[in-house]
């Protein structure tokens, strides 16, 4: 649920910090078992893949960005998005094998990554967004916290 005075930027970053909580979850479960470890893979999986939707379909698409300021950063950040699922698969894929993997690849990219999000597009949506479309924006990633 959502106010009307919240902010994209700050419904965002808790939508972030959710994500950060769950891979460091992961990445500090080397002392459980492996049943436990996939599961608590499969939730951040589920969790960083519904975040990368909505924000695509209720961000990224803006006709009020189109030819904007953040153009180039709004193609920056979908490259990161594929990058993100391509690894997140090799991952998912090392996991269910049982082979150990290393996470801080993965943690460094979505780190720059929210960085750009939370400094740059972020705040320029709360501060140039059409006061409608804002709304409609807040409603539709509301569901992420």
């Amino acid at each position: 649920m959502y106010i009307r005075d919240d902010k994209i930027a700050e419904l965002m970053a808790k939508s972030h910090a959710e994500l950060d909580r769950l891979i460091n979850q992961v990445v500090e479960g080397v002392n459980v078992d492996a049943a436990e470890r996939k599961a608590l893979f499969e939730e951040f999986k589920d969790k960083l893949i519904k975040h990368m939707k909505i924000e695509e379909d209720s961000v990224f698409g803006l006709k009020e960005l189109q030819g904007g300021a953040v153009v180039d950063t709004i193609w920056k950040l979908l490259k990161d998005h594929l990058a993100i699922a391509e690894q997140v698969a090799e991952i998912e894929s090392d996991i269910m094998s049982g082979q150990d993997v290393r996470l801080s690849e993965l943690a460094q990219l979505m780190y720059n990554h929210q960085v750009l999000e939370n400094t740059s597009l972020y705040p320029y949506l709360d501060k140039n967004l059409p006061p409608m479309e804002r709304e409609n924006v807040l409603k539709k990633i509301s569901i992420l916290v």
